[in-house]
Parts: structure tokens; sequence; C-alpha cells
């Protein structure tokens, strides 16, 4: 998915590396300097010499599309955040399933035979409740049968 606006990916793309322009090498070692005081004096962590930085879009939560699938939820490019190279990691140690980006369930799976549902317009917060008693499979799309 997109990016900014609070939506959805832009968390695993491929990393760009930036060449840097003479004048920008001093900044760029003023800010590794100061990420490493900073892991020092305010977080009381050694991380050493910082030789890169990453530039992240930190984690929101995870959203659920209208479909059922869920997917992650980054901040938007202006809430980026310097992390030292030091400090990340390849790859988590586990996986917490709770942040697992998901496919749409069947909607067999979804709406079992039985569910109780409140059926509702897009948009409005009122409509009538039901329960599921079949299923229509239609070329284009399938529906759940409520009575």
């Amino acid at each position: 998915g997109g990016g900014g606006g609070g939506s959805g990916g832009g968390g695993g793309g491929a990393p760009r590396i930036k060449q840097l322009a003479k004048g920008e090498v001093a900044l760029v070692r003023r800010d590794m300097s100061a990420a490493r005081e900073d892991y020092k004096q305010q977080r009381g962590v050694l991380i050493g010499d910082v030789r890169a930085l990453f530039r992240v879009r930190p984690f929101v939560g995870m959203r659920v599309d209208a479909d059922g699938s869920t997917h992650k939820v980054f901040a938007d490019a202006a809430a980026t955040i310097t992390v030292p190279f030091n400090v990340v990691l390849p790859a988590a140690a586990y996986t917490d399933t709770r942040f697992v980006e998901r496919p749409a369930a069947p909607l067999r799976e979804a709406l079992p035979l039985g569910q109780r549902v409140l059926c509702t317009l897009p948009g409005k917060y009122y409509g009538l409740d039901g329960v599921v008693t079949g299923y229509s499979e239609a070329p284009t799309a399938a529906a759940a049968v409520a009575a």
C-alpha cells in the first residue's frame, strides 16, 4: 500500500542510500555524534561510534479494511525519526501475531451460519440486525444472507 496520511505500507520498502554532498558530511557527523550522546546520556545505553543513521517512519498500529484484511499503518513522512544503525535489528527475534498483516478471511469463515450481524449502509451508524442464514455466490461478489 501507499504511504503518508496515516495510511498503511511504507514500512517494509527497500532502503534508499543517499550520497552526501560535501557540505552535508559535517552535519551528518554532528547528528551521529549527537545520537551517540543521546543514547548515553538520556537512555543510559552505550552504543559506541555511530557509523550510519536511518530515517524511519514509526509504526502507528494496525488497520482493518472493509474487506476484513489487516495492514500495518506507519506515521506520516513528517513524523520521521532518526535511529542509529547500532540499535537497529535486522529481524525480530519472534513474530508477534498481533502485528501480522492478513488477507481478508473467506466469507464463510468471517460470517459463519448463525452469526449475529448488523447490516448498515456505508457511513451510517444505524441499520438492521440479523442472523446469517445462507450465502449467495455471485460471479463478481460474495454476500452473506441475513434474515
